[in-house]
């Protein structure tokens, strides 16, 4: 199985001192290491046509733009939209914002041009009360009591991801391809779902610390035999 790790380029030189701010003024993404405060509450939640949030979104992108993600490939209401609401969107704290321009820009971006079309984002940011709701695995009298408290879709790190039909194994060998050889640096998480060999949706996050799970260790350990 051979992939196209040309593709695969990240822009690894904007991790070093000497490639902060290059590009037109573009600044580095930041990957943490971010502590464990604990979640953050949204600042704003609404449907599209508020202003209010058609305001903050706009700022999110102009944020975005700076750290160099590709608008065109991704942009703010992807990644704040949650999706098993009636079209509410969450806007996490300004401060926030730059750790998932990171996992766009170290992350997204490079598994996106690998695939080479558009890959549906399923999941971004998740204030803790959405997050407890769709994570849930087990109640007690109606309460839940195991879910993913921990999940970094609550620190607006976090992005899942589903490629277009037969191209699932190219988005996670693009992802493993990252991990394998930015991993340490970017801190960054790996999920792999399906099987070995036939690879469904993915997760990613950056700036927490570096881990692999599901099947995430056949992928990256497929990716080492071929660096």
């Amino acid at each position: 199985m051979a992939f196209p790790v040309a593709l695969l380029l990240i822009p690894a030189l904007l991790l070093m001192a000497g490639g902060r701010g290059g590009g037109g003024g573009r600044k580095a993404a930041p990957v943490g290491p971010w502590g464990d405060e604990d979640p953050p509450w949204p600042i704003y939640v609404g449907q599209r046509g508020d202003p209010e949030l058609e305001s903050l979104l706009a700022d999110m992108d102009r944020t975005f733009r700076s750290y160099g993600v590709d608008l065109s490939l991704i942009d703010a209401a992807e990644v704040t939209l949650m999706r098993k609401t009636d079209g509410y969107y969450a806007i996490p704290p300004r401060e926030y914002w730059p750790r998932m321009a990171a996992t766009i820009v170290y992350g997204f971006m490079p598994i996106r041009r690998a695939v080479g079309q558009p890959i549906t984002i399923t999941s971004g940011y998740r204030p803790p009360d959405y997050n407890q709701a769709v994570t849930c695995t087990k109640k007690v009298n109606g309460e839940c009591v195991d879910w993913s408290e921990g999940s970094r879709h609550q620190w607006f790190e976090a992005l899942d991801m589903v490629a277009p039909q037969g191209l699932a194994n190219t988005q996670a060998m693009a992802a493993a391809q990252i991990w394998v050889r930015d991993g340490e640096t970017l801190r960054m998480g790996l999920g792999v779902y399906g099987s070995d060999g036939a690879a469904a949706n993915i997760h990613i996050d950056t700036g927490s610390r570096r881990r692999r799970w599901a099947n995430a260790r056949y992928w990256t350990n497929l990716a080492e035999s071929q660096s």
